[in-house]
């Protein structure tokens, strides 16, 4: 997977589990590869799922919107996987459960617009029968006015008369004055029922003022649920484009992924190429190890060849007292030889220790041993700085980091491999170049820093394939 610095991926690193390899995170250890795989990840995944049996049983019926999460169970959901990295078929499973959800609250909302619209319509038709029910109030009342205003007249004639007509007939008068008390009676009566008739209008009134205030609030309830209902929808149409983009994205990565798991995989056949070059160089010196070794052995052999001669021949100078003169001409030849061998030996530090870097054939090593060599080649190191050969000064270097690193000095070899390699590059040397790169990163690798030593070899690489 590739590597983004997570706190999880590096607790993962840090216990070792992961190595980092160009960007992404690999096994370490093949046992936990073979043993924790993607069957049991997927098991002990299913198994801390809150909603682990819901969304096999979704993704087994995709069209069953019954094994949902919903309310309760979508939340706790959906704070488990807040900080957690999952697969595609989560995040889908946990969406279309969101995505119900709003369509169910939007089917609900709907409905409640369906209900407060019907209630508004039973309140208009009550609200008509009660503006019929005021008018015909209104007409009763004015017919009982008229009553009460003719009663009232028709009252006071009578009481006129009888006035008129006391003094007439007693018996007449007392019927005049019934019809009088009667008539009186009857206003007070049509008084009353216009009273009442008014307060009937009154309560009619109250009850179309309620009525008008109930039907504005629910004119008012069915705009904030239609205002509701776009935002819902607008809602849902952002986490369906949402949804869409993280889909995408999740694809984009993947194929990253799949890209720079590839580009591992090279990177890996590389290293192991490297590795396979770096054994062969290290058995190549290995054989010149014992090649010198031999060849120590063969002078040794000589050497003690040469003192048995050498006490012979003082032997026969002891039996030979009378050869004096000889004896000294030879001395004068020896002092002779010295002052040869003194000279043959900066001539082979001069010509050996600028020649290139090849450790099986340096006469140095095979005569005098590794750490022996080394001042034969510091000096001609020093006679190439002084007369400024580049070149025999850059090949004196990268013998002199040959045979450090044979030693085990990595880091005075890796300092004689780059002195060398910079002199290579100022001369534009590019077969020097080749052989320094080559040697800086063996000695990298045995180092430990391959990742370094890796960089190095596939730079000697690009160089050879020029």
């Amino acid at each position: 997977i590739l590597q983004d610095g997570s706190p999880k991926q590096v607790a993962l690193r840090l216990s070792g589990l992961v190595v980092e390899r160009h960007s992404t995170l690999r096994v370490y250890n093949t046992i936990y590869q073979a043993v924790f795989d993607l069957l049991w990840v997927s098991a002990t995944l299913a198994s801390i799922r809150p909603y682990g049996a819901q969304l096999e049983a979704w993704m087994a019926n995709p069209e069953d919107d019954n094994f949902l999460l919903q309310g309760a169970g979508l939340a706790e959901a959906l704070g488990w996987a807040e900080d957690r990295s999952l697969g595609k078929q989560d995040y889908q499973f946990l969406v279309e459960s969101q995505k119900l959800g709003l369509r169910q609250n939007l089917a609900d909302m709907q409905e409640t617009v369906e209900q407060t619209n019907q209630q508004l319509e039973q309140k208009n038709r009550a609200l008509e029968s009660i503006n019929a029910a005021l008018a015909g109030a209104r007409a009763e009342l004015a017919k009982v006015r008229r009553r009460t205003r003719a009663a009232y007249a028709f009252g006071l004639g009578i009481a006129g008369l009888a006035t008129a007509w006391a003094l007439g007939t007693s018996s007449y008068a007392a019927t005049q004055k019934a019809e009088a008390q009667r008539a009186i009676e009857q206003k007070e009566d049509a008084d009353l029922a216009a009273q009442s008739a008014q307060k009937a209008v009154d309560g009619l009134q109250t009850d179309k003022k309620t009525l008008e205030i109930t039907r504005k609030s629910l004119e008012n309830d069915k705009q904030s649920l239609l205002t509701d209902k776009e935002g819902l929808l607008a809602d849902n149409q952002q986490i369906a484009a949402e949804v869409d983009t993280a889909l995408e994205a999740q694809q984009a990565a993947e194929g990253a992924a799949a890209t720079a798991k590839s580009q591992a995989a090279n990177a890996q056949d590389q290293v192991v190429a490297a590795q396979s070059q770096a054994a062969t160089a290290k058995a190549k010196v290995a054989a010149a190890q014992t090649e010198a070794e031999k060849k120590q052995t063969e002078l040794a052999q000589v050497n003690t060849e040469l003192e048995t001669s050498n006490q012979a021949l003082q032997s026969e100078i002891a039996k030979q007292e009378t050869v004096a003169t000889e004896t000294a001409r030879l001395q004068v030849l020896n002092d002779d030889l010295k002052i040869a061998g003194e000279r043959l030996g900066n001539t082979l530090a001069a010509s050996l220790g600028l020649a290139g870097v090849s450790p099986s054939q340096n006469a140095l090593y095979e005569l005098g041993g590794l750490r022996e060599s080394t001042p034969y080649l510091k000096q001609s190191l020093k006679k190439a700085e002084d007369t400024n050969n580049l070149r025999g000064a850059g090949n004196a270097s990268g013998n002199l980091g040959e045979v450090y690193h044979n030693l085990g000095d990595y880091k005075t070899a890796l300092r004689y491999h780059e002195d060398h390699l910079a002199i290579a590059r100022k001369i534009q040397d590019s077969f020097g170049e080749s052989q320094a790169l080559a040697n800086v990163g063996e000695v990298l690798y045995s180092q430990g820093y391959y990742r370094d030593a890796l960089a190095k070899h596939e730079e000697h690489f690009a160089l050879t394939q020029t």
